[in-house]
């Protein structure tokens, strides 16, 4: 049999088989449907590739926040919360704290939306981290978060867990980050921004109201692990994926503020100890009702949670803008 490329190559050929002539039109329209279909399909796979990084940047890019509006709420513990729960001294009595409109993240960040920080570069990037982060890092070779690659805490289905085991630099530039990527001003909450967004203004003690509730949020048990083994108090052995206790979210509807990870937040410990910062709201390890309070608060240095810790991570936070309101 003779093929295309023969009879092209030879007039003589080609006069020789008639029958052929007719038929290489359609074959070459074949071959140029099927080179047209290629650079066609290459041309949609390109196009679809370029639309990716918007795709993420509006479902799971910016975490999704809760509004909470201007006025007074009740900080601090009253005279009966601190003779029940033994609250310490360094904790502030109760007392009424105005705050303007603000916006926090419903949940606390997960182990997805930190990991497109630093698939973007974010981590590796000094512009999003304070000189005295930046400092930490390169000291302590931090390359990613300390159990980043632990598969107790992260990968495959761990994606909707809390990051954490995070530093408060760690945290700091990841809001950095999301603020020069959403052209929104993120940040770590106040400490009186968390308290608020965890308790509502009606003074309560806990984010559910105030009353214990053993199966309202991830904590360690009376009794620790053996209690846990024996299903009396919440179902997770260890973290949580964020937003897991629906009957324990605040009355703003942000959840986990009570256990699952403590949560950085911006202040200082006091005025006279700057080195120290403040976290709050418990966490899976926390054995007792009183850390689970919503008044309750702790520190430590800025670096350790990334050193020491496995159990300290963040939500966001921003500024309300003038013209915003409820979505």
């Amino acid at each position: 049999m003779v093929g295309n490329a023969a009879l092209l190559a030879c007039p003589t050929r080609v006069l020789a088989h008639p029958t052929r002539i007719l038929a290489y039109p359609a074959k070459l329209l074949a071959c140029h449907n099927r080179l047209l279909a290629r650079v066609s399909m290459l041309f949609i796979l390109t196009f679809f590739a370029c639309l990716i990084p918007d795709a993420w940047s509006e479902e799971n890019f910016e975490p999704e926040t809760v509004f909470i509006p201007a006025g007074t709420f009740t900080a601090g513990s009253s005279d009966a919360e601190r003779s029940l729960y033994r609250v310490p001294r360094h904790e502030s009595a109760a007392h009424r704290v105005y705050l303007p409109a603000y916006w926090i993240g419903r949940y606390e960040a997960t182990n997805e939306q930190y990991e497109i920080f630093i698939e973007d570069g974010g981590y590796d990037d000094p512009s999003y981290w304070t000189p005295e982060g930046w400092k930490a890092r390169q000291e302590y070779g931090w390359s990613e978060p300390r159990c980043w690659r632990d598969p107790d805490y992260r990968g495959g289905r761990h994606v909707n867990l809390p990051v954490c085991a995070l530093s408060w630099h760690e945290a700091q530039a990841y809001c950095r980050w999301l603020s020069q990527k959403t052209g929104r001003p993120y940040r770590l909450p106040t400490e009186m921004e968390w308290e608020k967004a965890a308790r509502g203004e009606d003074g309560r003690i806990f984010p559910w109201g105030g009353e214990w509730g053993p199966n309202f949020c991830n904590w360690y048990g009376y009794l620790g692990e053996m209690r846990k083994k024996k299903g009396d108090t919440d179902r997770f052995l260890g973290l949580a994926p964020v937003g897991s206790f629906e009957n324990g979210k605040s009355p703003w509807g942000c959840f986990d503020m009570a256990g699952n990870v403590l949560e950085w937040c911006s202040d200082p410990w006091s005025k006279d100890d700057a080195t120290y910062r403040v976290f709050r709201g418990g966490c899976f390890r926390s054995n007792n009702p009183r850390f689970m309070r919503a008044a309750w608060r702790g520190g430590t240095y800025p670096d350790v949670g990334h050193v020491y810790w496995g159990i300290i991570g963040f939500r966001v936070a921003r500024d309300a803008e003038s013209e915003e309101s409820v979505e």
